[in-house]
């Protein structure tokens, strides 16, 4: 990604490339309390940015707020960039975040949330039934008659059940952050922006803002078989537009699911890793290309056009993004906070994970919602949009397709940028400058006042 794109990006990668969602179904276990006591909010964080509070209902907060400040009551924009699993106060995070807008919302005062995971830690034994199912995602041969295996699933459910709830927002808990954060500063939100998963987390907000811009969104209403689809579609034509040589539709997937059954049968030990490569690797790496730019996807490309052994490195980076492996085999806790607020957000889990998966790109989104096995309907309630909202997508977005885009209907604005860039800032600019001049047609605040 470029702009706020590039910015996101390193949160992406340490995220697993936020491609996932979750189930949880198999034997009894003794469920055991959530996080593990919440760490020190600011503590380590060398940004200047990083703030702190506790609220009764929102628990330990921790926040950015950027931009000018002006005087008390100062209107503010809630900025979320999506996930879950996303860690705030990375490398360039958030300091740059303003500046990518352009100079003229220089003056927009942004607020911005740390996810609840970051500040948590696991219990041993999250960690040991985290491995469990990390290995069972990374090791059961793809190709069975139905994803995901009955290992992974019954692993998956074990894992809902051992780490707990708490790593991510809920609608109640993110609300209640939204209020802290006003009371703290005495600001007011009047605008939103959310970027991809950011978009669903508009309905968290007890009120509704008075504008929203959303880039790259998440779906607001679609069943869990269609937002599988729907994923796995985009990521395939991603990959054969940025490798021709790779061939396209029934021939790409007989590549893959031919390459993934031969590291299936012998994996590839990788230097520098301390896992060989698999069939499953195989299917997370090409998963985790539709986050990358064209550069690495044509080197990729090139180990599906090879002999085994070629970009082999890169393929196992690639996989270990969208495993959120990191160590020998543990489970970052960005991926339960990842499983705990998608899953509720889709319905029908148990309808589109009881199906078969035609290459290996398929067979690793089952996997990683595995856990959403376990969700019952819908917990979140539809996503109120204001009168003034902006969506802005990709054309050839293989994160978040158009049918994503397609399912906010009733929005004032669309902007459809061309090529395949998920989170680019420039969504977001072209979208306020939309926002701005409608409103300023009717004599409305600007979005920048």
């Amino acid at each position: 990604m470029t702009g706020v794109r590039r910015l996101r990006r390193g949160l992406i990668l340490a995220a697993g490339a936020a491609a996932m969602a979750l189930s949880a179904c198999g034997p009894a276990y003794q469920k055991t309390s959530a996080p593990a006591a919440p760490l020190p909010s600011c503590e380590g964080v060398k940004q200047d940015a990083c703030r702190q509070l506790t609220d009764p209902g929102a628990g330990p907060v921790r926040y950015a707020l950027l931009g000018p400040a002006r005087s008390t009551g100062d209107p503010v924009v809630l900025v979320d960039l999506g996930g879950p699993g996303i860690s705030l106060f990375g490398r360039h995070w958030p300091d740059g975040l303003a500046a990518e807008l352009g100079p003229r919302y220089a003056g927009l005062r942004l607020a911005v949330l740390e996810e609840p995971w970051v500040r948590h830690d696991q219990s041993d034994a999250c960690r040991r039934v985290s491995a469990r199912f990390l290995t069972g995602m990374r090791t059961a041969p793809v190709g069975g008659p139905f994803e995901p295996p009955a290992s992974v699933a019954a692993a998956g459910g074990e894992l809902t059940g051992v780490c707990g709830t708490g790593w991510g927002w809920t609608p109640q808990r993110f609300a209640a952050a939204v209020r802290a954060v006003e009371r703290a500063e005495r600001v007011h939100i009047t605008g939103y922006v959310g970027v991809s998963f950011g978009a669903r987390r508009l309905g968290y907000l007890e009120s509704v803002p008075g504008w929203a811009v959303l880039a790259d969104p998440a779906p607001r209403t679609m069943t869990a078989a269609e937002y599988l689809d729907a994923r796995h579609d985009a990521a395939l034509a991603a990959l054969a537009r940025r490798c021709p040589e790779c061939g396209s539709g029934p021939a790409l997937t007989a590549r893959l699911d031919a390459l993934a059954r031969t590291l299936d049968a012998h994996p590839v030990p990788v230097r520098a890793r301390s896992v060989p490569l698999t069939g499953p690797d195989l299917g997370a790496a090409l998963l985790s290309l539709a986050y990358q730019p064209d550069p690495v996807a044509r080197r990729a490309g090139r180990a599906l056009t090879s002999a085994v052994g070629t970009e082999d490195r890169l393929l196992g980076t690639l996989a270990d993004l969208v495993w959120n492996r990191y160590g020998t085999m543990d489970l970052s806790p960005a991926y339960l906070a990842y499983a705990e607020e998608t899953c509720p957000s889709l319905a029908g889990w148990r309808r589109a994970l009881a199906r078969p998966a035609p290459d290996p790109v398929a067979a690793v989104l089952a996997r990683i919602h595995a856990p959403c096995l376990a969700a019952r309907a819908p917990a979140v309630p539809p996503v109120p949009v204001p009168a003034d909202t902006c969506v802005s997508n990709a054309a050839e977005d293989g994160v978040a397709p158009s049918s994503f885009a397609d399912t906010w209907r009733d929005v004032s604005l669309r902007i459809t940028r061309p090529g395949g860039g998920h989170g680019d800032g420039s969504g977001i600019a072209a979208c306020l400058d939309a926002l701005s001049a409608r409103r300023a047609a009717r004599g409305a605040a600007p979005v920048d006042g």
